[in-house]
């Protein structure tokens, strides 16, 4: 589910943070992927419904605004300035910036989203 997804990746990030904090100074530095849609054979090897699997490539064509190459390297160099949320790609980056600074204007038009999905 949706929400079960959101709590898991929100977890991942206090998790980070805390990671963070604790490692500070000791020369440990820790690095948290953040990428939006990247084409992979995840698609392929899912055990998602046919119709699903269909849904989630022709999104993965169409909104996919990189590659999984350009990904790797972005994230590389973000390690390399020991940076905590590596957001490899703009789109990301937009809505990262939009949900901190309008919250609640993101969180209706990510609800507005959902349910264009899945009709």
């Amino acid at each position: 589910s949706t929400l079960a997804r959101s709590s898991a990746a929100s977890d991942v990030y206090k998790r980070q943070e805390t990671l963070s904090a604790e490692l500070s100074g000791t020369g440990v530095h820790v690095s948290a992927l953040c990428p939006t849609i990247v084409p992979t054979n995840i698609i392929n090897e899912s055990r998602f419904p046919s119709d699903r699997k269909t849904f989630a490539a022709k999104a993965m064509e169409k909104w996919a605004f990189t590659n999984s190459g350009e990904v790797a390297r972005q994230t590389l160099d973000a390690m390399d300035r020991n940076q905590l949320y590596v957001l490899p790609q703009w789109d990301g980056r937009l809505m990262w910036r939009a949900k901190r600074a309008l919250p609640q204007l993101y969180a209706r038009a990510l609800g507005f989203s959902y349910r264009l999905a899945a009709d």
